[in-house]
């Protein structure tokens, strides 16, 4: 809800969708409702594979503030049908996303960075087709038959 503040601050026809649901839930409405922010965001809980990547492609851009180091298989999903991604640097999204390649890091949580980043891709479609398009090609690394073929090279 912070970076999303900072983007309606700019311009208030910009929408959040927060996939997912959990034990933060109330916390994360409630922090929504105290910033104004419920014309903004819409929280849409849980949802199935067909409806998330129904979700996923109708969207411009994915964004991670997740602060874990652990592969995330949230970017992995999103890369896969051509979202460019705009995520906090860290060793898990860094073994995923490429830096202005096929996605942006941002380094030191930097939320002005991170909105103006959202801006960037917002507002240059060339450029969030491209990243969108390495992503996907990026997503296929991670494929199970590629991975599996890499495990069996590894055994013989």
């Amino acid at each position: 809800t912070n970076v999303m503040e900072l983007v309606v601050k700019e311009d208030k026809d910009i929408y959040l969708d927060i996939i997912g649901d959990g034990e933060e839930r109330s916390t994360i409405t409630s922090l929504i409702k105290d910033k104004g922010l419920e014309n903004n965001i819409n929280m849409l809980g849980s949802l199935n594979k067909d409806e998330l990547v129904d979700e996923l492609r109708d969207s411009s851009i994915y964004i991670s503030t997740t602060c874990s180091d652990v592969f995330n298989l949230a970017i992995l999903e999103a890369m896969s049908v051509g979202l460019p991604v705009i995520a906090f640097e860290n060793a898990g999204n860094s073994d995923l996303i490429t830096n202005d390649i096929d996605g942006i890091l941002i380094k030191n949580r930097d939320l002005n960075l991170m909105k103006d980043s959202i801006f960037l891709l917002i507002n240059n479609s060339e450029k969030c087709n491209d990243l969108g398009g390495c992503a996907v090609e990026k997503s296929m690394n991670f494929d199970i038959n590629v991975i599996k073929l890499d495990w069996i090279k590894i055994f013989k």
